[in-house]
């Protein structure tokens, strides 16, 4: 399970490599599963890109070591945490209302993203996806 202080790689191009996760939303327990979102720090980045080391955004979870079971009747373990940063922009374009962040701020995603995010309404971080499982 995710939680407060765990060390996440991200699977996009956005330029973070690792963020700690700061506090995850909607959750009583505060433990995060795949669909969540939680919001992260920074803590290692790649060079020459729009990223500053402490900056906090907000982000998906979208595959998690943790064992956990699927409605399905099976279970599923990923080989990592992985996340997606989310845009930052809180205002949608062409809307004048406010609204929660939906697409991600890279261009590409790396790696497999599992498919409970498809019951969260995240479809264009699921359109990304290079697969699915």
């Amino acid at each position: 399970m995710i939680r407060q202080g765990s060390i996440l790689s991200v699977a996009d191009n956005f330029g973070v490599r690792t963020a700690r996760c700061i506090c995850v939303y909607k959750r009583r327990k505060g433990l995060g599963q795949p669909g969540d979102l939680i919001l992260v720090s920074v803590k290692r980045y790649v060079p020459h890109k729009k990223v500053i080391k402490g900056e906090l955004y907000k982000s998906l979870i979208t595959a998690m070591r943790y064992k956990y079971y699927r409605k399905s009747g099976i279970y599923i373990q990923g080989t990592g945490n992985y996340i997606v940063i989310l845009d930052k922009r809180y205002r949608q374009k062409g809307h004048t209302s406010w609204k929660d962040p939906r697409e991600p701020f890279a261009k590409r995603l790396l790696g497999t993203i599992d498919c409970e995010i498809r019951y969260t309404g995240y479809f264009k971080v699921l359109s990304m996806a290079p697969r699915t499982y």
